[in-house]
């Protein structure tokens, strides 16, 4: 990640040493850590629950599908049947 260094370099007089860690710069760098953390867990989530959501949506559309086929079916039995008797009628009415 970019981070910046905990520690400091810097000259300080005739020669150079260590320069104190700026405890505030330290604490807001940990809080900013801790966000991108919870922001990756965010994201994890956010595209685990849109996988599950599609998924449920393709299984919702092909119980639809297989409804609809089903009551095609049904229908089209119907109108074979209804056609039958109708004619099985009218060739008895006829044959009188």
């Amino acid at each position: 990640m970019n981070r910046l260094s905990d520690q400091h370099f810097g000259r300080t007089g005739a020669g150079s040493e260590l320069v104190p860690v700026d405890e505030r710069r330290r604490v807001l760098q940990h809080r900013i850590d801790l966000a991108k953390d919870k922001l990756v867990a965010d994201l994890s989530r956010a595209s685990t629950l849109l996988r599950q959501s599609a998924a449920s949506a393709r299984s919702s559309v092909r119980r639809g599908f297989i409804r609809a086929a089903i009551v095609t079916a049904g229908i089209v039995w119907l109108g074979l049947v209804a056609t039958a008797v109708r004619r099985h009628r009218r060739l008895h009415a006829r044959w009188k």
